[in-house]
């Protein structure tokens, strides 16, 4: 009788080390399963940082660098823009302001199912974070005063379907690159202003390209160059 006691005694004793084991192995699977969670995370907020890297230095930057950079980002939300149709043809919108704190600001060409033509007059005055600017597929317009005193600001790409822009659009504006397309016609006096020397590339059919020289003494610019394609 003793032995059989025993006996019982060491089969409960074994399935109480067995049902210790298991539980330690669970933990364990657990812990690593959490542990790829978290990497996997750390991964995802990494990419996101890198898609619009706040600490990005433009400072030796080209055109070209930039219009690249521009390229691979996606559309900033478009959360962070208003816009409106009052007085815009049907289908399209204007953007009249931007409330992000992104340096890097990828224009959507579409908010609300409207295709965005138009940059409202001081949608993005005086900020002065905003380091690039890819405007939309869609524009055809920025209006007076639109990126007036953006100091920071060293380009803005993407102007290819342009067709006109109004006076101090870029007025105490960093950006002193600009390229046009031959669809860029309407060429106001006084659109910017840059204590330095102001390059714009164009079509050799282009406003600016036949009347370069007048264009340079309307705006006064102390260095002017002239780049055809």
């Amino acid at each position: 009788m003793k032995k059989f006691k025993n006996l019982i005694l060491l089969g409960v004793l074994c399935l109480s080390i067995t049902g210790c084991g298991k539980d330690k192995s669970e933990d364990k699977k657990d812990t690593s399963a959490s542990g790829d969670v978290s990497t996997e995370a750390s991964d995802i907020a990494d990419d996101t940082e890198t898609e619009n890297d706040p600490s990005i230095d433009v400072s030796n930057m080209t055109y070209d660098d930039a219009d690249s950079y521009l390229n691979g980002l996606p559309e900033t939300d478009a959360s962070y823009f208003t816009i409106s149709t009052d007085g815009m043809p049907e289908g399209e919108a204007t953007i009249t302001s931007y409330t992000g704190e992104d340096t890097v600001v990828v224009i959507p060409s579409q908010i609300d199912g409207k295709n965005i033509t138009d940059i409202e007059m001081y949608a993005f005055t005086n900020n002065k974070n905003i380091l690039l600017v890819k405007a939309p597929d869609t524009i055809k317009n920025l209006s007076e005063s639109s990126f007036m005193n953006c100091s920071s600001l060293k380009f803005v790409t993407n102007l290819d379907s342009l067709e006109s822009m109004e006076e101090y659009a870029f007025t105490m504006c960093g950006v002193k690159y600009f390229v046009f397309s031959e669809k860029f016609i309407t060429i106001p006096s006084n659109w910017t202003s840059y204590d330095g020397t102001v390059t714009i590339k164009a079509p050799t059919n282009s406003p600016i390209a036949v009347d370069s020289q007048e264009y340079n003494d309307a705006n006064g610019f102390e260095v002017f160059i002239l780049e055809t394609y």
